[in-house]
């Protein structure tokens, strides 16, 4: 198809909510410094600075990414308005960077070592994707913002990184493509789209990743383990190779793809991953936690269903879209602040957290840059005389000399009447407008208070354009619930397009530090995460949900019937700020065994979760690197989809954990594969023990290690090591890494 998509100048957002979102993301962006952001390429360059770096990840390997990002956005508010405060800001920027180049092409805001080390199976913080990022920034700096100064910078970098990769052997390429490199394809593909020089496209494709994209065009889901937010940008890469060579094979890795995640391993609200990984297909409820749903997950997938969608014109990519912008980013800036999360928890009772604005700058920091800078974007397309309609917000469509195409007001968000204005001079015959999944009664078009007859088509339904005409459009929206597959007595629910959750009260709205500086919620109070039915089994009950919701009087909000306790009030997701919430929610019987079963399991994680002092995903860069990671002979991998770190041979690795006066427990997992392999564990570079595994008959085990007084002594944090010393030892560890609290649990393991 040749559907396009209006410029941004063309759209003005006139919802309220989405104004808000706007202008508070545009606000931030004019409170940051980019010389801030340009300290650390100024310095790698050798140049005076006028400032010092931002703290938080901008003072670590990964510094650079957020002045892509940063670029990105204020070239989509400048391609929006024209405003020359941004223009400046962009040209500054551009100008700074031309300074910092090197000769021969390279710019980062790191010494180029970080990449020999990647290429050397050394520690390092992912400069490919910063890389990526900066290079994005380049790119939309020139498409958006007409500037030829980032052409000619993204051009050079393109021809540093051709000649870096055109070195590559086949073990070096594959380590690279090891370590997370964000979606150095796809800039490469836009790149090569723009200068049309060869080895931009050769270097493109030395980041497809072969392998993968064999396995999931033969349909085989692999992603159980996968890094999300590397994997995802793997195969935008892979569409646009597509769209560049049209080469079928690569639009049909990223449609089995993309059918692969949404249909199974997202959450209702659209987002993906625990832990920032993809689990096994189809299990959502056993994996729900505080660290569900990173955004960047999100912003990459409504990228690539906008891709696919172009291609196809095909309905069910706007139904997922629609649903995953309005819950998975809109809900994720704090409409007061404009400050934007990192994960989104689907275990109930966790609440939202955000970034601190001039101190995380983590990744999702910099993609909801971007994603409040374009709320307009992937409403309004136009093919061959046909206006596409595809979601339904308060907004105008103009030409690009100023007049009106069409204004739409939209009862946002449940979407239920839509009003449209055709203008006097349409440059379109007809206009095609989305069916919503959610309206299962189809949609009903009027003008004049009469009902007009229209072609309803593959979930469309196409108006004439008649100039100055008003139509209106109603769609249906009702309560429906959503169970988890690996569930079904698990359920969500909607309202429309919205998603809801029950809000759970502000009691002890404290948070701690995963990753690398990450923020999350903690939930040291103990919150019911069911419903108990009165009468009907969960079966009956569901299959009532419309009457069984009831909607209040004064407000789009929802109070269950039929159930115990306390009245509940459910409330649009996107919508719920500084209060804890649930989703998610467990259906009982009233007196039923597995109403007693779900009290004792809550017990059970409410005690583990306050004894956990310190953890570690296994195998996850930013986690081990928090932890300050040191290693020889070691690698990350992956068995069965479960994440471990080996040292094979004579070598190590280490961590730094934290800790608290007393004794307490070291517990590590292992795999009965392992059964007989030998390793050293020390612990402040004392010999806790010489292990010798045993083996059990579950395929992963855990056992704990009780650090003595004496061993962990008043130190804040301690260094745990494991070590190999023969070349016939071996050691893996899988999972998550903890230290625990003293409990009964514990004690007995450790005998």
């Amino acid at each position: 198809m040749d559907m396009e998509e209006y410029l941004y100048s063309q759209v003005l957002l006139k919802e309220p909510y989405c104004v808000n979102a706007y202008e508070k993301e545009k606000s931030y962006l004019l409170s940051l410094e980019p010389k801030r952001l340009l300290a650390g390429f100024l310095e790698t360059a050798g140049l005076p600075t006028a400032a010092s770096r931002y703290p938080g990840w901008e003072e670590t390997e990964i510094q650079g990414h957020t002045l892509g990002h940063y670029l990105a956005a204020v070239s989509q508010v400048y391609a929006s308005e024209k405003t020359e405060l941004f223009g400046a800001r962009i040209q500054m920027i551009c100008d700074t960077l031309k300074k910092c180049q090197r000769a021969d092409g390279y710019l980062f805001a790191w010494k180029e070592e970080i990449f020999d080390r990647v290429e050397q199976n050394q520690p390092a913080w992912v400069p490919w994707y910063t890389l990526h990022k900066i290079l994005s920034g380049l790119l939309l700096a020139y498409q958006l913002a007409g500037s030829q100064t980032a052409y000619e910078i993204a051009d050079r970098l393109g021809d540093w990184v051709s000649r870096r990769t055109a070195a590559w052997t086949a073990e070096v390429r594959t380590q690279v493509l090891s370590v997370e490199y964000g979606g150095m394809n796809d800039a490469l593909y836009d790149l090569y789209r723009l200068t049309g020089k060869k080895h931009h496209l050769e270097a493109a494709m030395q980041f497809d990743e072969v392998q993968l994209f064999q396995k999931i065009y033969e349909n085989q889901d692999v992603l159980n383990g996968l890094h999300a937010n590397t994997t995802i940008p793997k195969i935008l890469g892979a569409m646009n190779r597509y769209l560049i060579t049209g080469e079928p094979y690569y639009f049909t890795v990223a449609e089995n793809f993309w059918r692969m995640v949404t249909e199974h391993h997202t959450y209702i609200t659209g987002g993906n991953s625990e832990w920032e990984h993809f689990g096994e297909p189809d299990i959502l409820d056993g994996e729900r936690t505080a660290c569900n749903c990173e955004t960047c997950n999100t912003y990459n997938m409504l990228k690539l269903t906008k891709r696919l969608y172009m291609a196809t014109a095909e309905k069910r990519y706007m139904d997922f879209y629609e649903k995953t912008w309005l819950n998975a980013i809109v809900g994720s800036q704090n409409p007061q602040t404009g400050m934007t999360m990192y994960f989104q928890p689907m275990e109930t009772g966790f609440f939202k957290v955000y970034q601190e604005p001039y101190s995380s700058f983590w990744c999702c920091t910099g993609t909801g840059m971007e994603n409040f800078t374009k709320l307009q974007d992937s409403i309004y397309f136009k093919e061959d005389g046909i206006l596409y309609i595809t979601r339904y917000l308060s907004s105008k469509l103009r030409s690009e000399t100023g007049d009106l195409l069409v204004q739409m007001d939209a009862a946002f968000p449940e979407c239920s009447r839509v009003e449209l204005q055709i203008g006097t001079s349409a440059p379109f015959d007809r206009i095609c407008l989305r069916i919503p999944e959610w309206s299962q009664q189809g949609a009903r078009a009027e003008a004049d208070g009469k009902k007009l007859e229209v072609m309803i088509k593959n979930g469309y339904l196409y108006l004439d354009s008649e100039p100055g005409k008003t139509v209106h459009i109603h769609f249906f929206p009702k309560i429906r619930a959503h169970v988890l597959p690996d569930n079904p007595r698990v359920a969500a629910f909607t309202y429309g397009p919205a998603v809801l959750c029950a809000k759970l009260g502000t009691a002890l709205m404290d948070t701690t530090v995963t990753g690398v500086q990450v923020k999350i919620p903690t939930k040291s109070v103990f919150i019911r995460d069911y419903l108990i039915l009165e009468d009907e089994t969960p079966e009956e009950w569901l299959a009532d949900a419309e009457q069984n919701m009831v909607r209040n009087q004064d407000e789009l909000s929802f109070s269950p019937k039929g159930i115990k306790g306390e009245k509940m009030v459910f409330v649009p997701y996107y919508r719920q700020h500084g209060e804890r919430y649930g989703i998610y929610w467990y259906l009982y019987k009233s007196g039923s065994k597995e109403l007693e079963r779900r009290r004792e399991d809550l017990k059970q994680n409410h005690r583990l979760m306050r004894e956990s002092m310190d953890l570690i995903p296994i195998g996850n860069d930013q986690y081990e690197l928090a932890h300050r990671i040191k290693g020889e002979n070691t690698l990350a991998s992956r068995l069965n989809g479960v994440n471990y770190r080996q040292i094979q041979g004579i070598g190590y690795f280490q961590y730094e954990m934290k800790i608290q006066p007393g004794e307490c427990f070291l517990e590590v997992v292992y795999s009965s594969e392992d059964a007989g392999s030998t390793f050293d564990i020390l612990v402040g570079g004392t010999l806790l023990c010489h292990e010798r595994l045993a083996g059990k008959s579950d395929e992963f085990y855990k056992k704990s290690y009780r650090l003595t007084k004496e061993l962990s002594g008043t130190k804040e944090t301690v260094t745990v090591t494991f070590r190999t010393e023969t070349e016939d030892d071996y050691c893996r560890i899988f999972k998550v890494l903890y230290v625990c609290k003293k409990t009964e649990e514990a004690e007995e393991e450790a005998k």
